[in-house]
């Protein structure tokens, strides 16, 4: 049984900790998608000092970092990105500070450019470890995502292929054409359908830790809140094992929320079935 709930925020050279029985009060909401388009937190702060306020204010695009986690269990980062806004108004008596992160990745690959012919033959993990490199970005599980690209079931290049341009675009191209998807998620390149180290069923989510049973719409897509896994972003499968609803399955939103002086921490997960995103090619079939 976890206890203790920690949470540590980071900007700049600030820092903002609760632990146990503080009487801070924080609440956060961060939204992912699995898209190109940068990931984004809220973070509110009850009643911060006028002259932290004012720093932050000042601050500009300064690196920023969010950790939550229980005192028995450690502390996950769940956002890394920069500081984008700070707006503080008066609530009653209380001065409430929101201060909105966002997710750069894309914004520091900008200038990274690419220019490199691979010959046939080459290994599709050294294209994709080449390609992810000129990023200036992490690759998140690449040698397995090398290892299970499918291009006409090799794994080397069947054709001659020329990377020329925008490092990013040409990732996007290449990972198409071999049958991966990515996302940007905290600055580092997340492969569609590989799990943390490698794996393709990622954790086990059981009835207990969910809130309420999942809903399911007309294409088999499930939604549903549960207790916080740190790990659980868009690209990433996972197995649900409800009275309701069972089976394996790939998130493609995710939402982590929580309030210092609310409820546990939780995560509002949407996930595709895992069958329909390998039948669509997006994925890489583990089977």
């Amino acid at each position: 049984m976890s206890y203790g709930r920690r949470l540590n925020l980071r900007i700049g050279d600030k820092e903002i900790k609760h632990e146990g029985g503080s009487d801070l009060r924080v609440a956060f909401d961060v939204s992912r998608a699995k898209s190109r388009d940068p990931n984004a937190a809220s973070i509110q702060i009850w009643n911060l000092a006028p002259s932290t306020r004012a720093s932050f204010q000042e601050s500009g695009r300064v690196f920023c970092e969010l950790e939550v986690g229980y005192a028995d269990e450690g502390s996950h980062n769940i956002f890394r990105g920069v500081l984008l806004d700070v707006q503080s108004m008066r609530e009653g008596p209380e001065f409430v500070t929101t201060v909105t992160l966002g997710d750069d990745g894309e914004q520091k690959t900008a200038g990274l450019r690419i220019h490199k012919m691979f010959p046939k033959l080459t290994p599709i993990a050294s294209v994709l470890g080449d390609l992810v490199k000129a990023t200036g970005l992490e690759g998140g599980d690449l040698a397995t995502a090398s290892a299970k690209a499918r291009l006409a079931a090799s794994t080397t290049l069947q054709r001659p292929f020329l990377a020329s341009g925008q490092a990013l675009g040409e990732l996007h191209a290449f990972t198409r054409s071999v049958g991966l998807e990515w996302s940007l998620q905290d600055q580092k390149i997340v492969f569609a359908g590989l799990g943390p180290g490698g794996s393709g069923s990622g954790p086990l989510i059981q009835g207990q830790n969910v809130a309420e049973s999942p809903t399911t719409d007309a294409e088999g897509s499930v939604t549903f809140v549960s207790r916080m896994i740190p790990d659980l972003v868009p690209g990433r499968p996972f197995k649900l094992d409800t009275e309701s609803t069972q089976g394996l399955y790939v998130c493609t939103e995710s939402r982590h929320f929580g309030d210092t002086h609310g409820a546990d921490w939780s995560v509002e997960v949407t996930g595709d079935p895992f069958s329909v995103s390998v039948d669509r090619g997006l994925v890489v079939n583990h089977g």
